[in-house]
């Protein structure tokens, strides 16, 4: 049997393979993808499956629940928490104390500032 032979064995075989492994997807029931949640398996953009864990188990998320070995929390739950702006909070840089200003502090030194 030549190489070519082989070959077109391999790929007979390869192509009942995948068929056989298609009728078995089939079979699998589907779990729900629940649009209004992330766990384990989808994740919420830019996050490992480590760190998803690591803040569920941590109850920093509310309403994270584990399910066997899945974390799961709802998905206004994950963005609420992980947003960058915190509501009510408004940040802005405290103004500065007149003992803390650049003159001020050079003075303390025994320095000054000259100006060109």
């Amino acid at each position: 049997m030549n190489s070519r032979a082989h070959l077109a064995q391999a790929a007979a075989a390869a192509r009942g393979l995948a068929e056989a492994l298609g009728e078995l997807a089939k079979d699998v029931p589907v779990l729900d993808a629940d649009a209004n949640t992330y766990d384990s398996t989808r994740l919420p953009p830019r996050t490992s499956r480590r760190r998803f864990a690591e803040l569920c188990r941590s109850n920093r998320i509310p309403g994270a629940h584990q399910e066997g070995k899945v974390w799961v929390c709802p998905r206004e739950a994950w963005h609420a928490t992980r947003s960058r702006r915190r509501e009510g909070v408004v940040a802005s840089k405290p103004p500065m104390a007149p003992e803390h200003s650049v003159d001020a502090l050079l003075a303390r030194q025994g320095l000054r500032l000259i100006d060109k």
